[in-house]
């Protein structure tokens, strides 16, 4: 447990992938000798395996990057183009400066997907690790870091005393109570 403590002063935690755990919010965690509570959930104390501050960041958008790009180097915008416009109204000019406009709104789009992407706030987390895997852990969501690693610090010095002090946290009023 020293290195969980030394840990938490270097300010590091634990990055994860959005959905890599169950994210959940919720307002007050409970936790004491046999169980830990928040919401409708209980988890035996003797299930969790540790805590962790843990650093959730977006994933990379490829998906949509991808098929912007199939959209816009595979298909063909002509007939599209042509669907859209009666002949009559149609010249050569117009087509052209159509399908510019066309193109330049397809990079517009690409751009402002990268753009959402790389401005996206990080968000926080209180990482609940389970003794059965990461997929049966969950991540409490939180906006504010230095309470997550408060959180932490407080868990991590009721594990070395064996649970023997309850805890009542609020994650709406930034409060840990001992109870």
């Amino acid at each position: 447990m020293k290195n969980a403590a030394n840990a938490l002063k270097s300010e590091e935690a634990l990055v994860l992938y959005r959905n890599a755990t169950q994210e959940i919010t919720t307002d007050q965690l409970e936790i004491n000798r046999k169980k830990i509570c928040f919401g409708n959930t209980v988890y035996q104390t003797s299930s969790i395996v540790g805590f962790s501050a843990a650093t959730i960041k977006n994933k990379f958008p490829w998906i949509w990057c991808l098929l912007i790009a199939l959209f816009f180097f595979f298909i063909d915008k002509d007939p599209l183009i042509i669907k859209l416009f009666p002949d009559n109204l149609l010249t050569v000019q117009r087509f052209n400066t159509i399908r510019t406009i066309f193109d330049v709104g397809i990079i517009l789009i690409f751009i402002i997907v990268i753009w959402v992407w790389i401005f996206s706030a990080d968000r926080y987390g209180l990482l609940i690790l389970s003794n059965v895997g990461l997929n049966a852990s969950i991540t409490i969501i939180h906006n504010n870091r230095q309470f997550i690693n408060s959180v932490v610090e407080t868990l991590t010095k009721n594990i070395d005393n064996d649970y023997h002090n309850a805890y009542r946290i609020d994650f709406t009023k930034n409060i840990i109570h001992q109870i």
